[in-house]
This record gives structure tokens, sequence and C-alpha cells, in this order.
């Protein structure tokens, strides 16, 4: 068995090559490609939240399952919020193939998959970026959706203002991107918007938004917790990665719907089915794009198998025996 640490993770999993991933993995779940049930959920309480994400790839060579906590305090701790890891069995004979870093490629992969709808569904002339949230998942999304469009300036806001400033400053002087912290309205008044928030109400107010701006909401995990208002779901365009997922857990769109701002006729579908050719994306560049983020067992999946294989070319890992 392979064991993959968070290092050996991310020198093998760039953000531009996991858009491409992602895009196979997305593809693959809404063609019915992928064995995967809804990912179970453990409250925690104040601790946070246990996920268990399992799946299978049809016809693929792996199967496995994502086991990952998200302990929104562990920030204050000097820790990553996110913590797990994913096992992958061979698919014929189930023997333990490897164990990958769960943190790193969460991380990386939750980005990418933000950069891939960004890539499918913003104007092609995009080229501002707001970010609600200056933790290290915004840090990951600057850097993979700055390989699908050409950046010119980066606005950040975070209910902690100097960590906005800070973040502005670090990631200036790391991409030579113009980077600046401002206030949440300028901030949505971004072409491409990006929420990567623990907040449990709105941050975002669709009176904000510009004709033809995207969005990536991305922070909230609940059906009672949501990143942005009914107003912005209400002007929107709305995909998702899953649509059983995001009918049991997305609150961002349950909520609207259950006080009638919006109709299901408004959920356009998943991101896959653009991928596929089955559905539209953005039709001009006055329409408001939404994609609604929850995570996939897919993504994992591919992610850590492109890993694993990247690591057999490559010699890298700890190989261990288990008997």
């Amino acid at each position: 068995m392979l064991i993959l640490n968070a290092d050996t993770t991310r020198s093998l999993l760039g953000h531009a090559e996991c858009v491409e991933v992602m895009a196979r993995a997305m593809s693959a779940h809404s063609s019915g490609r992928v064995d995967a049930p809804v990912r179970q959920v453990l409250e925690l309480g104040s601790q946070g939240h246990f996920f268990v994400m399992p799946g299978a790839i049809s016809g693929g060579p792996v199967y496995g399952a994502k086991l990952v906590n998200l302990v929104p305090d562990n920030p204050q701790r000097g820790l990553p919020n996110v913590q797990g890891f994913i096992v992958l069995f061979d698919h014929e004979t189930s023997v333990p193939l490897a164990l990958v870093d769960g943190t790193t490629v969460t991380y990386i992969r939750t980005a990418a998959v933000s950069a891939l709808a960004t890539r499918e569904l913003a104007r092609p002339d995009a080229h501002t970026l707001g970010l609600f949230g200056a933790g290290t998942l915004a840090a990951e999304h600057l850097q993979a959706i700055s390989t699908v469009r050409e950046l010119t300036e980066i606005r950040v806001c975070d209910r902690t203002r100097q960590k906005a400033r800070d973040f502005a400053d670090v990631w200036s002087s790391k991409t030579g991107l113009r980077l600046e912290a401002t206030e949440p309205a300028a901030t949505a008044a971004c072409d491409i918007v990006t929420a990567v928030t623990n907040a449990p109400e709105p941050v975002i107010a669709g009176r904000w938004l510009h004709p033809g701006v995207h969005l990536n909401l991305v922070g909230a995990h609940a059906p009672e917790h949501r990143e942005a208002d009914s107003e912005t779901a209400r002007r929107a365009r709305i995909y998702v990665d899953s649509l059983e997922a995001a009918m049991s857990e997305a609150g961002d769109i349950i909520i609207p719907l259950e006080q009638g701002d919006i109709d299901e006729s408004m959920i356009i579908g998943e991101l896959g089915c653009v991928l596929n050719g089955e559905i539209a994306g953005r039709q001009d560049n006055d329409q408001v794009t939404l994609y609604k983020s929850l995570g996939l067992a897919a993504q994992d999946l591919f992610a850590a198998d492109y890993v694993y294989r990247k690591a057999l070319e490559t010699g890298a890992g700890t190989r261990v025996e288990l008997s």
C-alpha cells in the first residue's frame, strides 16, 4: 500500500492538471459512470461535521472512500479546517492500493471544480475576481481560477478585515497580481465572485451583483446555511455538482425554494451535463450564472487515482506492507 502525504500529494496534483481531471470526474458523474451514494454526514456539534464519501468508477481501476472532517475552529489552533484521507482499493481484487492525504486533495479539487465552472460559465472576458473568505481555500481558488481566466484584479473580504489585508499582501507578492482588501459590496462587484466562508448566513446580497457576473458558492454545506441571499438565487441561472445532493444539502438553493423566491425550473442542471452537451451554459453576457459546489465522491476518486498513478510513475510516496 502506498502512503501519499500532504507534500507528496501537492507535488503531484497541480491546479491546471486538476481542472482537467475534474472535467472527467464531473462528466462521469453526470453520465452515470460513477456509483456513489449521497455522502453520509455525522453532526459533531461545535466540533463540526464528519463526512463519509464512498464511490466506484464504472469499469475503472479503483474504488474507495474519503473520510473527512470539517472543523471550523481548527484555523484558530493553527490547523487546517479540513482533516481526512482517501483510501483506494483495486477494483478487481479489493487489495488496498493507496492512502492519500484527503486535506490536500479536498482543497485542490474543490478549487479546481470552481475553476472548471468558471471556465464553462463565466464570460470569456471576465478578468476581475472577488473572494469572500481569506483562508486556505481562498488561496487555492485564486490559483485555480487564474488557470482559466486572465485575472487583472482580485478583491478580497473577510469578517476579519486585517486577515483580508494580510491575504492581499501575501498573494500580491506571490503572484504579482493586484490584490486589494475591500468591503463586501465592492468584492461582489467583480466578473467572478467566489465565496469560501464558514458563514451560516448570507455574506452576498443580490443587489450588489453586476449583470454578467459568475458566482461560485462553496462554503455552505447544510440545508440551513447559505452564503448568498435569495435575491442572488432569483437573478441567476443555477448549476450544481449533483442535483440529488443539492436538493438535500444546499441551503443556497433549498432556502429560496422554500421561501418561494425561486422554483425548480431555475436550477438548470449539473455542471457535468454542461460538459456533456446535454444542457446549455451561459447564453449571453448579461446573464448571472451561479455554481453551487457541495463536493462529490467522484471528484475525490478521480483526483486520488490521478495522484496514485503519478506516484507510481515517479516513484513518489512511501510503501508499507499491511500483511
